[in-house]
């Protein structure tokens, strides 16, 4: 469990070096990964708060990152309201 969330927040901080850098593109992928990592890790354990977390901080940075991220953001307030 730790280590997948590791990788997840990994992930997310190498995708906002890449933001910082100006590569939105690249940046783009890693949250996508980040995103795809978390929704597959819920669907093994959707009560997980950790994974469930990550994906709700992978869609904010999708939103943010590629404005106006409306899709991503009603994602997101999906994730975190599942949360109990």
């Amino acid at each position: 469990k730790t280590m997948a969330v590791a990788t997840i927040g990994g992930v997310l901080k190498a995708g906002d070096a890449l933001v910082a850098s100006g590569d939105r593109a690249a940046a783009m992928e890693n949250f996508q990964a980040a995103a795809t990592i978390s929704s597959r890790l819920m669907a093994i354990d959707g009560g997980n708060a950790e994974w469930r977390w990550d994906l709700f901080r992978a869609y904010q940075r999708l939103a943010s990152t590629e404005p106006p991220g409306t899709e991503f953001h009603r994602k997101a307030l999906e994730v975190i309201e599942g949360m109990e």
